[in-house]
């Protein structure tokens, strides 16, 4: 299994949400620690390079999202198809999509 946190740059609401400081650490960090925990492997698609910034200095990997897929009528399921599709998910049979906007969640709740 692995675990998967899409985080697009633009947000329709609140500008830089995943990295806005929430607790003392930019927000997605809370994601990606619980994850760190559950999974082998982590792997966050982004078109965001302070998102990108975060991932690299947690050491996990970071997956490109093209520009079509970053919009507010992108679906979930294109770009989990589309990362698929692109061998992103090879040697995993289930994909664990972990949303980076939930700061209280805790490994013990994935």
């Amino acid at each position: 299994m692995i675990g998967f946190v899409p985080a697009r740059k633009n947000s329709s609401r609140i500008h830089g949400k995943n990295t806005r400081v929430v607790g003392g650490r930019p927000m997605i960090e809370w994601t990606l620690d619980a994850s760190k925990k559950c999974f082998e492997e982590v792997l966050v698609s982004t078109d965001d390079e302070a998102v990108m910034t975060v991932v690299s200095r947690m050491g996990l990997s970071v997956a490109p999202r093209p520009e079509s897929l970053c919009t507010s009528k992108a679906m979930m399921s294109e770009v989990l198809y589309y990362h698929a599709k692109d061998g992103d998910f090879a040697g995993h049979e289930t994909v664990c999509v972990l949303f980076p906007t939930s700061p209280l969640r805790q490994a013990k709740h994935i």
